[in-house]
């Protein structure tokens, strides 16, 4: 694997930690999107992060592909079953799409963006559970 392919794995990776402990402040879209929208230096980014579900087919070729790039990969059970991942990040001000990483197209990213997806699910609960304490006074 390339220099810059694990140096976008790197990113990625901090970004699901951040994300698993509530300091992304994600918000849901709908029953599959999380969307968060960051400010940085004079520019305004939306960051989204999807799953959608696949056939078995492409799922077969999905996980045969991940298999093939990567050592070591989540269990069936913890990827989704016939999951999808669409991570992309969006100029506010210009419409364009900045990066776009499906794991479908990019089988040795999979772990990361559902590592991404489920600490959006996550940090959501962490976030509300830090709140509810606040209003309880504790």
């Amino acid at each position: 694997m390339n220099r810059e392919t694990e140096e976008l794995k790197v990113y990625l990776n901090k970004v699901a930690m951040k994300s698993l402990n509530g300091e992304i402040p994600w918000t849901q879209l709908n029953s599959s999107v999380f969307q968060w929208i960051q400010g940085v230096t004079g520019e305004s980014f939306k960051v989204t992060v999807q799953r959608t579900v696949s056939s078995s087919s492409s799922l077969s070729r999905t996980l045969e592909k991940t298999r093939m790039t990567n050592n070591s990969f989540l269990k069936e059970e913890d990827m989704g079953l016939g999951s999808i991942y669409l991570f992309q990040v969006q100029d506010r001000r210009t419409k364009t799409i900045s990066l776009s990483l499906s794991s479908l197209e990019r089988p040795e990213f999979f772990e990361l963006l559902a590592k991404i997806y489920h600490g959006a699910e996550k940090g959501l609960d962490v976030r509300a559970t830090s709140i509810l304490k606040r209003l309880l006074g504790q």
